[in-house]
């Protein structure tokens, strides 16, 4: 039998860098059975302004306290789902919890498909 030994590679310059900035702040602690979906865009900087305000908008259609336009992470709990953004250097994630489990575990996602209208993938 013959062993072949493959070199490991250099790490790219920027992997640890990227990494830090997306594990910066801890996950959103869960304690029940429930549904998550979990998006990521990858956001210019006039994006990024829109986006703000669209958080903001979003915040005063429920009546929660928006955050500041200089934010760059956010959670709340809207009406039926919490909701978590952050703004990273050339990306944004959204992560959407519902609470609730039906009787097929992941057979449904915590963001149905129709509400995906409009979004930017």
């Amino acid at each position: 039998m013959t062993t072949t030994v493959y070199p490991i590679s250099e790490n790219p310059t920027q992997r640890f860098i990227l990494h830090n900035e997306v594990h910066a702040r801890s996950p959103i602690i869960r304690g029940f059975s429930g549904r998550v979906s979990h998006l990521g865009s990858p956001r210019t900087s006039e994006e990024k302004i829109h986006e703000r305000l669209h958080l903001r908008k979003l915040c005063e259609r429920f009546g929660i306290f928006a955050p500041a336009l200089d934010t760059d992470h956010f959670s709340a709990t809207f009406d039926l789902f919490q909701l978590r953004w952050e703004q990273h250097g050339e990306f944004s994630t959204y992560t959407f919890y519902v609470q609730g489990i039906e009787h097929a575990p992941f057979s449904e996602p915590a963001l149905k498909k129709y509400l995906l209208i409009g979004f930017k993938l």
